[in-house]
C-alpha cells in the first residue's frame, strides 16, 4: 500500500505554525531528516511515529491514512451522546469526549461541525454554573471549528457555517466581517435576513434594517398564498367545503397584508365549477371580472411601507386577462353556463378591461 505519510507531516506541521528546523528540534533529529519525510525521500523510524504524532497533535492512524470515515448519521449521533454527557456527567466531560473524537477524527468536516454544535449547547446550557473562562473557551473552540468548516466548503455545512460565524461576529461588535461573511450566501434570503436586520441595526442604519424585514416577509406572504392555492386543489382535497375552508383563510390574509393578485373569486369560482355548483360559480364569475378590471390594493402600508409600493395604480397583467377569457370562452367547464345573462356580462367586463 502507497502510504504518503510525508504529505501528511507537512500538513500537520504547517497547521501547527511550525518550521521543519522547530518540528526537528522537538523530536531530537535534524531538519534535513524531516525534509526527506516530507518529500518521501525516506520515512520515519516506527519508534518515532508516536512522539511525531503528538508534536503534530494527531494521531499515529491519521499520520499513515487510516483514519476511520465518519458517516453524517454518526456525527449526529455523538452530538447527542455528547450533550447528553453533559447534563448528566457535566460540561467538563463532554467536553473532554468531544476532544477525544475530534482527536479521533481529525479531517471529518461532519465532527467538526457538530462537535461546534455541542460547544455551542454547552455555551447556553443553563442549571450548570461554571467559570466564564470555561465559556470563553468553547466560544474560541467553536469559532475555531466554524472556521475550519467554512474553509472547506463542504456544500453539506457551508451555509450554516457562514451563518453562525456571521451571527458571532455580529454579536462581537465586528459587523464589517459579518457583512463579508453573509455576502457568501444568496443575497439576503431566508435565514440570513434576520441576520441582516441585526448587522444594520449594529451600524445604526434603521430604515435598511426595516426594509429588509419588510421585504422577506412580502416574500412569505406570496408563498403562503401559493401553498394555499395548491392547497384548495382537488387532487390535495377532494372535499368542495374543505377547499372552501381553505379559500376563506386566503381571503383573511389578503385582507390582513394587503396587495395579493386580484385572483381569489377565480379560486373560489374553480371551486364550485369543480362541485358542479353552477349558480355559484355564476356569482363569483361576476365579481372575478369585476376584480380583474380593478387596481391591484396597495400592500399593507403598516406591514410593507416604505419597502414595498406598488407604483400608481397596476391592474393584473393584461396576458393573464386574455387567458382568463380565452379560458371562459373555449373551456368546456364553463359550456353550461355560456348562454346565462349573468356570463355574458362577466365576459363583457374582462374584454372591456382589455380595451382599455
Amino acid at each position: 500500500m502507497d502510504i504518503d505519510i510525508g504529505k501528511k507531516i507537512a500538513e500537520h506541521r504547517r497547521e501547527k505554525g511550525m518550521t521543519q528546523e522547530q518540528l526537528a528540534r522537538a523530536l531530537g533529529v535534524s531538519a534535513p531528516a524531516v525534509s526527506k519525510w516530507e518529500t518521501g525521500g525516506s520515512y520515519p523510524d516506527i519508534m518515532m511515529l508516536c512522539p511525531l504524532a503528538r508534536v503534530l497533535g494527531t494521531d499515529v492512524d491519521a499520520l499513515l491514512g487510516y483514519e476511520e470515515i465518519l458517516p453524517q448519521e454518526k456525527a449526529v449521533e455523538y452530538m447527542n451522546m455528547l450533550i447528553e454527557t453533559a447534563r448528566k456527567d457535566g460540561a467538563a466531560a463532554a467536553e473532554c469526549k468531544l476532544e477525544e473524537l475530534l482527536h479521533q477524527y481529525p479531517n471529518s468536516i461532519a465532527m467538526k461541525y457538530y462537535g461546534a454544535m455541542v460547544l455551542f449547547t454547552l455555551e447556553i446550557m443553563s442549571g450548570q454554573p461554571c467559570p466564564e473562562e470555561w465559556r470563553q473557551r468553547w466560544k474560541c473552540r467553536k469559532e475555531g471549528l466554524l472556521q475550519e468548516v467554512y474553509a472547506s466548503g463542504a456544500a453539506a455545512y457551508f451555509q450554516d457555517a457562514v451563518t453562525l460565524l456571521a451571527s458571532g461576529a455580529v454579536a462581537d461588535g465586528e459587523p464589517d466581517r459579518a457583512e463579508e461573511l453573509l455576502k457568501e450566501l444568496p443575497e439576503q434570503k431566508g435565514d440570513s435576513t434576520l441576520l441582516w436586520h441585526r448587522l444594520y441595526l449594529a451600524r445604526g442604519e434603521t430604515e435598511k434594517a426595516k426594509e429588509i424585514v419588510q421585504k422577506h416577509l412580502y416574500t412569505l406572504y406570496g408563498q403562503v398564498q401559493a401553498c394555499l392555492a395548491v392547497m384548495m386543489g382537488q387532487e390535495m382535497e377532494p372535499d368542495p367545503e374543505k377547499q372552501l375552508e381553505i379559500w376563506a383563510i386566503y381571503c383573511k390574509l389578503e385582507k390582513i397584508f394587503g396587495g395579493g393578485g386580484n385572483m381569489s373569486e377565480g379560486l373560489a369560482m374553480e371551486i364550485f365549477q369543480r362541485a358542479g355548483r353552477e349558480e355559484e360559480m355564476l356569482e363569483c364569475l361576476g365579481r372575478f371580472a369585476d376584480q380583474l378590471a380593478r387596481p391591484v390594493p396597495e400592500p399593507n402600508p403598516l406591514l410593507f411601507s416604505p419597502a414595498i409600493g406598488l407604483q400608481g395604480e397596476r391592474y393584473v397583467a393584461k396576458e393573464l386577462r386574455q387567458v382568463c377569457l380565452h379560458s371562459l370562452m373555449t373551456e368546456e367547464a364553463f359550456s353550461g353556463i355560456r348562454e346565462d345573462r349573468r356570463f355574458a356580462q362577466a365576459v363583457e367586463k374582462v374584454k372591456k378591461s382589455l380595451e382599455e
